[in-house]
């Protein structure tokens, strides 16, 4: 497994949320759930934000699969 590379402010507040979200409902949240919570514009904010941590190994994404988002 590759080592995960540091995150900036923003990409920590969006893994904690993703963390928190699945702690609490047992299951990840909707890129509609992560807009919602961030005041981005719509999925495509959200994708260009989920990018760079799944880059950076600390989330894996499955396009093919609803809340298809996993914390590594």
């Amino acid at each position: 497994m590759k080592e995960k590379q540091p995150l900036t402010t923003r990409q920590r507040e969006v893994l904690s949320f993703i963390e928190h979200h699945i702690a609490y409902h047992g299951y990840p949240p909707t890129y509609r759930d992560i807009a919602e919570a961030f005041g981005f514009s719509g999925p495509n904010a959200v994708a260009g934000h989920l990018a760079p941590l799944e880059a950076k190994g600390w989330i894996e994404r499955d396009a093919a699969v609803a809340r298809g988002i996993r914390i590594t």
